[in-house]
């Protein structure tokens, strides 16, 4: 039995819908402290509900016979139209919103707990009265209104009275009634009604609820006045008087989640876009408001009016009050007080704009050209001005509606400004870092100069320029990079601190591919987002002599690119070596282990080196006659080989070269090496006491309980099979990184950390479910995870604690400067879609403030421009930055009229 058939007052009714009691069942099993705790409870009305619970359980109130014959509820002042319980209900799923109240009565309304049109109707006048702080004015006001809005919507409901659905036809209303729910509260009696009416039933006809179209829907909003009106409370109903804008996407989910029927939502979403009701500005919806010019049209000429009228024309408050015999702060007072009496216009939806910039009446108009010749005035008299520039930095701040037309009376004024003094250096340099991640040839960016010349209406004679010149400009620029293929892209970073972390000593005296540094240094070429090593050769080349030169202790020259000559190479010695070294060796092979050693591809060494070792081929091999060891020098060399296990062609070299051997380099081939019990291989040589390499590196490098990566043989680290173990490695829980770099066993974990392997796979299973965000690490879970029992064993590492995380199933990592950042899923890990996903999360950000959330939320160290550029990869800068990509890439193009000043003369052009 519903409590609301009970006799209660309006204030105890109001207190069990607001604890959401429906039954007597419900109001019978909530203890009575409970009530008695709720914010604003008297004490009458706790009384009257101590009476009402003892009337039920003593038998004084007999619920089974509660509504028999019910009249409902009479409401006077429109022919006693008595309301009953069915129409009470739908009436409970209209606002009071929808009653044009004041903003005090419908405060006051609220707060007494009254939200809706049932709970407003059930209201006597004298209990309105009853209500704080709803004076006489306020209770004659809303008893007005609600009398009107009984009188346009609820006669409706009465005419229904007597009229029954066909059963055929009765499922078909029902699920069209509870389509249309969330714009016409009614039954489907109510609808059926209204359809036939208005001669809609004929239309729906053996019809099933798949068969309306359109065409169906957009005539039913038309002709059912009911409908009309729900769907204008409907969209109205998404703002509020805090929230005057939205964006289209939350109207769209709203429609997706309230309504099922496709071709019903695509009407809704016609009447979104008609302008009709809300209408958009930018990115943004807002209501439809009637116009200032519209509003002043129907406005009652008054002389005080009038006075407003001359304002808004843009007549001084001098020449007002000498017409009048007024002062000017007399005239200004009443003009204030007339303004403040109008409704919102549409043009109120500048007040925020208006009150955060600093404008005068032209500049105003210089951004809002469309606007109404009277909007400034009007602003200026009902708001106070704001106190920022337009500039970016102050557009940054701002959040409010019109941001667009900001930004774009900003980028105007800088075309403008940086169309003065253009040159052809200026235009080239702006399309390449406008298109930073792209690649262009020659023609390609000849046809992306035509673009810009005709886009921004400049002469072609005037700037036109020789194709095959600025190529050659290019490739002497430090922030211009070629690929294989001779493409070009701009390049942003300091490339001369290349130098720094590069260790040429590692290749001293050989004739080297820039390809086998680029591979050799894969995480330094990440941090420097250089993309293959043609890009890497360019870099050093062009920096060489600015501090290149005196950071290395080394000479390294530039040959054709990718090739570089680091001391004293020479390519006839080094393949003559390396096939003494290999001999036997089968043609292709050669090539190949040359490759892998010096980074040359192997179809350039074939067609340039080949002839060098023309004499050692046979029968599709290479062949030599080696030099052999003495007896006293193979002791002697066994005796140094024996303290490893493992060692590179590197050091081996070296200790061939040390020792002294009479038969020179020659004599390391695999022919002795074998005799002393190595087997040799591309690069390095292990101990045959192994059946293979990765069994020797278990019993060596791996035999301890901390391996520092940063400590073993460079030359090593760097080969593909040191590579592929390490990659091995981290899939177990054998070793897990403590630090960068520095890898633990099991023995110490648990010794230093009490971490068993079973303590690793509980952290691993508690932690786990906290891996609800898109991207996560231990730095970004910290707070969460801190006091698990097992994680506080870590001691607060959390770079242990990220790499326990990584070391999981279906757990993927990306590798950034000083952090790892870890995702679910493999094809989401990359650095613009991370930089999406903390948009969503936080809204719309500056670059600065952006690359800092990265930082602080993963404990990262990556710079701006790294992503700056991958958000202009992804192409969404607008969607996710308020100072957009494209103000840091102004800062650049100003920066590179002086960067390379002497390489852009205009006679290369």
């Amino acid at each position: 039995m519903l409590v609301s058939m009970l006799n209660l007052s309006a204030r105890a009714s109001h207190l069990l819908q607001r604890m959401q009691i429906d039954t007597v069942e419900e109001f019978l099993r909530v203890p009575m402290e409970n009530f008695e705790n709720q914010r604003g409870v008297g004490r009458k009305t706790i009384e009257e509900l101590i009476e009402l619970r003892t009337a039920i359980q003593g038998g004084q109130i007999n619920v089974d016979e509660i509504g028999i014959d019910e009249p409902g509820v009479s409401f006077e002042g429109q022919d006693n139209l008595t309301l009953s319980p069915e129409i009470l209900q739908q009436l409970s799923q209209h606002s009071i919103v929808e009653l044009p109240l004041s903003n005090r009565s419908q405060n006051c309304l609220r707060r007494s707990g009254i939200n809706n049109m049932a709970q407003l109707l059930e209201l006597s006048e004298q209990e309105l009265f009853e209500i704080h702080s709803l004076g006489r004015k306020s209770v004659e006001e809303v008893m007005e209104l609600r009398a009107i809005w009984l009188k346009e919507n609820c006669l409706v409901m009465e005419q229904e009275k007597g009229i029954d659905v066909p059963v055929e036809k009765k499922l078909f209303y029902e699920e069209l009634a509870n389509l249309l729910n969330n714009v016409f509260p009614f039954d489907s009696k109510t609808l059926y009604m209204l359809c036939l009416n208005h001669g809609i039933d004929i239309e729906v006809e053996n019809k099933e609820m798949e068969d309306l179209t359109e065409l169906f829907f957009e005539k039913l909003i038309k002709s059912v006045e009911e409908l009309r009106k729900g769907i204008e409370r409907y969209f109205s109903a998404l703002f509020s008087k805090d929230k005057e804008f939205i964006e289209e996407e939350e109207i769209s989910c709203r429609i997706e989640e309230d309504f099922h029927n496709d071709a019903f939502k695509t009407v809704l979403y016609d009447v979104a876009s008609s302008g009709e009701i809300i209408k958009k500005i930018g990115d943004y919806y807002v209501l439809k408001r009637v116009s200032l010019g519209e509003y002043l049209d129907e406005l009652e000429l008054s002389t005080k009016n009038q006075f407003l009228i001359d304002r808004l024309e843009g007549r001084s408050l001098q020449e007002i009050g000498e017409n009048n015999n007024l002062t000017r702060e007399r005239v200004r007072q009443i003009t204030v007080k007339s303004v403040k009496r109008f409704p919102l216009l549409k043009e109120d939806y500048y007040v925020s704009v208006f009150q955060y910039f600093k404008f005068n009446r032209d500049l105003f108009y210089a951004v809002f050209p469309k606007a109404d010749r009277r909007t400034f005035e009007y602003l200026s008299i009902r708001y106070k001005k704001g106190e920022y520039g337009l500039g970016r930095d102050e557009l940054a701040g701002y959040n409010g509606l019109y941001s667009f037309a900001i930004e774009d009376y900003i980028n105007d004024s800088e075309k403008l400004k940086w169309k003065k003094g253009l040159t052809r250096q200026k235009i080239s340099w702006r399309i390449l870092i406008t298109n930073a991640g792209r690649y262009f040839d020659k023609e390609s960016f000849s046809k992306e100069y035509d673009v810009f010349l005709d886009n921004n209406s400049l002469d072609k004679n005037r700037y036109s320029y020789n194709p095959y010149s600025i190529n050659n400009v290019f490739r002497n620029s430090a922030h211009v990079v070629f690929d294989r293929d001779g493409k070009f892209r701009y390049y942003e970073n300091d490339a001369s601190k290349l130098w720094q972390n590069i260790d040429f000593r590692r290749y001293k005296d050989t004739v080297i591919s820039a390809e086998l540094i680029y591979k050799d240094y894969s995480e330094l070429m990440d941090e420097y987002d250089i993309w293959n090593g043609y890009e890497l050769f360019c870099l050093l080349k062009n920096t060489l002599n600015v501090g290149g030169r005196s950071l290395s202790d080394i000479e390294v020259m530039f040959r054709r690119i990718p090739v570089m000559i680091i001391g004293d190479g020479d390519e006839e010695k080094q393949i003559v070596r390396l096939v003494k070294e290999l001999s036997p060796i089968e043609y292709w092979d050669f090539y190949e282990a040359y490759e892998e050693r010096y980074g040359l591809r192997k179809e350039s060494a074939i067609a340039n080196l080949g002839s060098y070792i023309e004499k050692y081929h046979t029968n599709n091999e290479y062949i030599t006659d080696l030099p052999r060891l003495s007896y006293e020098e193979e002791t002697r060399i066994k005796r140094v080989l024996e303290k490893k296990d493992i060692w590179s062609i590197e050091e081996l070299e070296s200790v061939f070269t040390e020792e002294n051997v009479v038969s020179g380099i020659d004599a390391l081939n695999n022919t002795t090496l074998y005799d002393m019990g190595f087997t040799l291989n591309i690069g390095y040589a292990y101990s045959r006491k192994y059946s293979n390499v990765t069994e020797c590196l278990e019993n060596g490098i791996f035999s301890k309980e901390l391996v520092d990566l940063n400590e073993v043989d460079p030359e090593i680290s760097r080969l593909s099979f040191f590579k592929n173990y390490i990659y091995t490695l981290r899939l177990s829980l054998d070793y897990i990184e403590i630090s960068p770099k520095l890898l633990a066993s099991k023995r110490f974990l648990e010794k230093e950390y009490g971490l068993t392997e079973k303590k690793i796979r509980e952290i691993q299973a508690s932690i786990s479910s906290f891996y609800t965000e898109k991207y996560f690490n231990a730095n970004s879970l910290w707070e969460n995870i801190k006091e698990d029992i097992n994680v506080k064993l870590l001691k607060g590492n959390k770079w242990l604690c990220t790499s326990i995380m990584r070391q999981q199933e279906g757990v993927f990592s990306l590798s950034v400067v000083n952090a790892v950042i870890l995702s679910l899923q493999r094809d989401e890990l990359a650095l613009a879609k991370i930089c999406t996903w903390i948009v969503e999360r936080e809204g719309r950000m500056t670059l600065d403030r952006l690359t800092n959330r990265i930082n602080e939320l993963f404990g990262s160290g990556l710079d701006k421009h790294k992503i700056a550029f991958k958000i202009k990869e992804q192409g969404n800068a607008e969607e996710l930055l308020t100072d957009g990509v494209d103000e840091y890439i102004e800062q650049l193009i100003s920066a590179s009229d002086e960067m390379e000043d002497d390489l852009f003369k205009e006679e290369f052009f």
